[in-house]
């Protein structure tokens, strides 16, 4: 499954892959934008095994379900944009 705001760019990799896929456009700022993700993932795959996150920092928490969405998106989106105002990326 890939996940990204740009339709059209998880388009062409998805192009790439060699495996079952779903693009699902998305603002994962966006509570309403992810609980739309993961329905479409259990919808076609039967549920999410794993998240693979590449773009932040992850939550100490044991578990992704144990995450409130608020952490969640602290990590995913203010973290790597105050690392970016700042250089560190």
């Amino acid at each position: 499954m890939l996940v990204g705001r740009d339709a059209k760019k998880l388009e062409a990799t998805a192009n790439e892959l060699k495996v079952p896929y779903l693009i699902a456009p998305g603002n994962t700022t966006s509570e309403a934008d992810v609980a739309s993700i993961f329905q479409k993932a259990q919808e076609k795959f039967g549920g999410v095994d794993v998240v693979i996150n590449t773009v932040a920092s992850m939550n100490m928490n044991p578990t992704i379900g144990e995450i409130e969405p608020s952490k969640w998106f602290y990590d995913i989106v203010r973290l790597p944009s105050k690392a970016l105002r700042k250089g560190q990326c």
